[in-house]
């Protein structure tokens, strides 16, 4: 299923933005979605089974107007790699990942207050959790193994010097899981002065330390696409004048 649209008119349904997608109206709930569809920033919830069994799924972004996954949301979605969860959602439903086979990176917000039974079993691909705020509450079972998906085998992180975080929450949960706190992100090299003549190389670097770092560079404070290392290569250069940009450091908290 590659298209979505509700005719016009409907007054319980609709297609909004033309998303490929079907929203409940009075509730901004998204009740069922396919490979193509853009999620509007309008969608408050997930529904139940909304994107069930869409195999030629692989990416997905949920924006920060969702506040709810509902039961079985992307269950099933073998081919899922990339999902990025918002600061607004609050609760992750019921089986809502499981059997995504592919899916290799989660990110936890600070916001997610429940995680419910199952939400990742089955995700056998799965290596690395990443939780940004307190521990949230979770059933047994969530990263629990499948026939077909196999055991859950990851390193989960959470924050470091957090004491939501204890023995007793991390032994609760079946699955392989590796449970390790993250450190918090230390800056040891900011960036300084680079000069460079017409058609040279110049060279900016920002090092931080830190785990599950990540970076990117701006210009005039646009992203540079593509620029995600500690050093920032402006190459050729071929205008004479002074340029200014900014790096930023993303550790398990969030943006420094």
């Amino acid at each position: 299923l590659t298209s979505i649209v509700v005719e016009d008119g409907n007054t319980t349904y609709d297609s909004r933005d033309n998303c490929n997608a079907i929203i409940e109206t009075a509730t901004n709930t998204l009740i069922a979605g396919c490979q193509n569809t853009i999620i509007p920033n309008s969608v408050t919830s997930i529904g139940d089974y909304a994107f069930a069994g869409c195999s030629s799924l692989t990416s997905i972004t949920i924006p920060n107007s969702v506040t709810s996954i509902g039961s079985s949301a992307f269950s099933g979605c073998h081919n899922l790699s990339s999902i990025t969860i918002p600061d607004s959602v609050i609760y992750i439903g019921h089986s809502a990942f499981d059997s995504c086979y592919s899916l290799t990176g989660i990110t936890i917000p600070a916001s997610v207050k429940e995680i419910a039974s199952y939400a990742f079993s089955g995700c056998g691909k799965l290596k690395t959790i990443a939780f940004r705020g307190d521990a949230p509450k979770m059933e047994s079972t969530v990263f629990d193994s499948t026939p077909d998906g196999g055991s859950v085998q990851a390193i989960a992180h959470y924050p470091e010097g957090n004491d939501t975080w204890n023995e007793k929450t991390m032994k609760q949960y079946r699955g392989s899981i590796t449970w390790k706190a993250a450190q918090a992100l230390k800056i040891t090299a900011q960036p300084k002065n680079a000069y460079a003549q017409n058609g040279k190389t110049a060279k900016v670097t920002a090092v931080a330390a830190g785990d599950l770092l990540t970076y990117a560079w701006y210009y005039n404070d646009e992203i540079i696409p593509g620029e995600t290392g500690t050093t920032l290569r402006l190459d050729d250069t071929a205008k004479t004048g002074i340029y200014t940009f900014r790096a930023s450091y993303e550790d398990i908290s969030g943006e420094v």
